[in-house]
């Protein structure tokens, strides 16, 4: 009898234990993830909601980096350029995981233009092989542009149409060009294929009109790779993935 009840005792024992041990994991996992209201960042923090994660909106990257820097979210997803970026500046953050979802960007032509889609094909693919679009991306998340050496371009002049608002990717800097990672990697391009690069600033929500018009060759302009848009356009290989990550207070 004695052994009876001994055993039963044990089994509650580890019953116990066991639902602290579960209590313990749901607390762990009742976090706040603060993220910038309506960015691809919101995005990324879909897969810490489905572990039970609280997501809170701002208004700014910068709103997100002070909640976590005060306490009032365990944690925050930035962008790798805006991740850069605050660490430069020494804000009391860190980066703790990248982050499940990212986003891929590619440029697009025209349907009658597969032949300069091919040749993108094919500098994208060598750029990549020899390191240089690494390269063009490291020198960014810097905060600074790369400088493609001059070349001898005998096959005349690609158009390319942009908008210019997009940080870090196509803006317009302080001598009023335009710039920016996706500027650097169509010039790294351009000069692989034996082309100059001209650059047409258009707002985003026509870049695609002028682009079936006839105003440009291609349109590089922080564009994701969007399969539905294969029916009206070709798209070419991925040039460029942007990575999230999660953060926590340093």
């Amino acid at each position: 009898m004695k052994t009876f009840f001994s055993c039963i005792l044990c089994l509650a024992v580890l019953f116990n234990l066991a639902s602290c041990s579960s209590v313990a994991e749901k607390f762990e996992e009742e976090k706040i993830v603060a993220v910038k209201y309506a960015s691809a960042n919101e995005k990324a923090s879909d897969s810490y909601v489905n572990r039970g994660y609280t997501k809170v909106t701002y208004n700014s990257s910068s709103d997100v980096v002070l909640a976590v820097e005060n306490g009032k979210a365990d944690y925050g997803i930035l962008d790798e350029f805006e991740l850069n970026s605050y660490i430069s500046n020494q804000r009391k953050i860190k980066k703790k995981e990248q982050c499940k979802y990212s986003i891929d960007y590619c440029a697009y032509f025209s349907l009658e233009n597969e032949e300069l889609q091919m040749s993108f094909n094919e500098a994208i693919a060598k750029l990549k092989s020899d390191g240089v679009l690494d390269e063009i991306k490291n020198a960014h998340l810097k905060g600074k542009s790369f400088l493609n050496s001059a070349e001898d371009n005998e096959n005349g002049t690609l158009t390319m149409l942009c908008d210019p608002s997009f940080e870090n990717r196509v803006y317009t800097d302080e001598n009023g060009g335009i710039a920016g990672l996706d500027v650097d990697i169509a010039r790294a391009i351009c000069n692989y294929l034996g082309y100059d690069l001209e650059i047409v600033a258009v707002d985003f929500d026509e870049l695609f009109i002028k682009l079936q018009d006839g105003d440009g060759d291609f349109v590089m302009s922080a564009c994701e790779v969007k399969e539905e848009r294969a029916e009206y356009f070709l798209l070419s290989d991925t040039y460029y993935t942007l990575n999230n990550y999660l953060i926590e207070k340093e």
